[in-house]
């Protein structure tokens, strides 16, 4: 079975783009740190979101919710240097009436959210598992 990079189950929404990196004094392609890519997401986002949340848990083994807030979570996970960026509801602080709400909110917001993280879409997922993108 093939791989290719994990989003947060229940996802409404999600963005994909490539991990950062930097060159060394020798030329070489270094990958930014973890700690470091993180917390600049998490910053961008809390500026233009001040509600968010820094958060530092895991939805099963490969998906790190980075970010908590306005009924929503948000994760990032990496396979191979490309990320995804994706958004959901955060189902520990809903009510049932209060669901279409939070979605809308979501569906209104993750342009800005995922504004520079957003290089790739996915186009399609071969037969055995391996998912296909193209640059935006």
């Amino acid at each position: 079975m093939g791989r290719s990079v994990s989003y947060l189950s229940n996802a409404q929404r999600v963005s994909y783009f490539e991990w950062p990196m930097y060159e060394d004094e020798y030329g070489n392609e270094i990958y930014d740190e973890a700690e470091f890519v993180i917390e600049n997401i998490q910053q961008g986002i809390i500026s233009d979101f001040p509600d968010f949340s820094t958060a530092d848990k895991w939805d099963d083994r490969e998906d790190h919710i980075i970010l908590q807030g306005y009924g929503t979570e948000i994760a990032i996970s990496e396979y191979r240097g490309l990320c995804s960026l994706s958004i959901r509801v955060d189902n520990s602080c809903y009510d049932d009436g209060n669901v279409e709400e939070i979605e809308s909110w979501i569906d209104k917001n993750w342009d800005k959210i995922s504004s520079g993280y957003n290089m790739y879409e996915r186009v399609g997922t071969f037969s055995n598992g391996e998912a296909v993108f193209t640059k935006k």
